[in-house]
Order: C-alpha cells, then structure tokens, then sequence
C-alpha cells in the first residue's frame, strides 16, 4: 500500500517538472504587440494622412510661379501712346484747362489722323478740333489754310473745319481735294464716319485749277471711296 502511494507522488512530481519546462520555454519565445507595430512603423516614414515636408511644399510652388508668364503690358502701353493727341506749334502754344490754343504753323496728331494750319483749338474734353487760315495783310491773301490727312486718304485741305478725332466725325467748308484723275472743291463736306461723307454745293471736275473752268456741281450727294452717289446736279462752263 505504501509502495503504491510513492508510486503516484512520483508520477505527480515528473508531471509538474514537465509541464513547468513547457510553460518556460513558451514564455521566452513571446513578443509583445507593441514590439511589431514599433517595427512596421519605422520600416514605412511616411506615416497615411500626414502632409508633405514644407521643403518640399515651397519647392513645388517655386517651380509652378516660374513656369507662368509675367503679366504683358506692352500692349496697353502701346495703345496709350496711339491714342495720345500730339501737339506742337511754331509761334505760340495757350493752355487753358481741356483747351489748348495752336498759333503759326500748328501742328496736330492723333492715331492715323494729321492736321496742319495757321491756327488749331483742341478741345480734350469734347474731343474737338477746330483749324482754320489766316489773313496776311501784306499780300491780302487767306493763308494757313487747314491741310487734313487720314490714313492713305489723299490730303484735303479747306477755309476751316471742325473735326471730332474720336468718332471721326466732321464738318468742312469750301474742300479741296483730288480723288485719282478728278478733283472736288467749293461748297461744303460733312464727314460721317472714316469711308462716308455728305457733299453739299461741290463741284467735281477734271480741271485743277483753285476756280475749275467746268465742273458738275452736285447740290446734295454722298461720296465714298469709290463713287458718289448725287441727288440734284448740273454742268457749269465758266460760270
């Protein structure tokens, strides 16, 4: 009986020995969660969600500034100076507020538009230009007379005219002016617009003296570049 009972201490006592080399062995075999995670995340640098470096950010917007172009303002400088009216006088320049006064040998220049005559006003605020002679008491002659010039018009030149540089728009007494072979002068021109005007009281002839020896004189009509369209007209010879 005593036998017996050494018997199963013994069994007991081998059986606790191998179950607590077991637990030993597994418990040094064990690695914490956080050990793992620290590994994961040092092998990746770049954590989800995070934003660039703010070298890298500076670097990027450096490089997107200098591939767009400055802002071009030649243009806008150019046009200031086409739309600039020039002026220039030999005996004397007046200027009073808007209104400037052109003595001798006036001079004015606007865009495409020239303007030459013994005596010009321009007027900046309306846009107005009035040009008109002088009379020479020594020789009792009109002269200065205005000389206008547009584009590849042919000069024109009158007793006076008023003309609005902006709208192109005018008014033009006692005209003279070729056209190819033929020439029209006297009465009265009312520019409308830079290819049309009014006539009233012209004559359009082939002679090119200041007084045509003959001519058509067309009371009323509208002239374009290449032809004019008459209302009433007749023939005159010598008067």
């Amino acid at each position: 009986m005593k036998f017996t009972t050494l018997f199963f201490l013994l069994a007991i006592i081998l059986l606790l020995n191998a179950i607590t080399a077991d637990s030993k062995s597994k418990v040094s075999s064990y690695k914490p969660i956080s050990s793992i995670i620290d590994t994961i995340i040092k092998r990746d640098t770049i954590k989800k969600g995070k934003k660039p470096l703010k070298g890298n950010k500076t670097s990027t917007t450096t490089n997107t500034k200098s591939a767009v172009a400055p802002n071009d303002t030649t243009k806008k400088n150019q046009g200031g100076m086409e739309s600039e009216v020039k002026t220039v006088a030999e005996d004397s320049t007046i200027t009073d507020g808007n209104i400037i006064y052109l003595y001798g040998k006036a001079r004015v220049t606007y865009t495409d538009f020239e303007l030459d005559a013994d005596y010009i006003r321009v007027d900046k605020k309306s846009h107005l230009l009035f040009a008109k002679g002088s009379y020479d008491p020594k020789t009792k002659r009109y002269v200065g007379r205005p000389i206008s010039k547009q584009k590849n018009d042919e000069p024109l030149t009158s007793d006076s005219l008023i003309f609005n540089y902006e709208t192109k728009k005018g008014h033009i007494w006692n005209p003279s002016t070729k056209q190819q072979e033929n020439y029209i002068t006297h009465g009265e021109v009312k520019k409308l617009n830079e290819s049309e005007v009014a006539y009233r009281n012209i004559i359009f002839t082939t002679c090119d003296k200041p007084d045509p020896d003959f001519g058509v004189v067309i009371t009323r009509g509208i002239g374009e570049k290449k032809q004019i369209i008459s209302g009433p007209a007749y023939l005159e010879i010598e008067g």
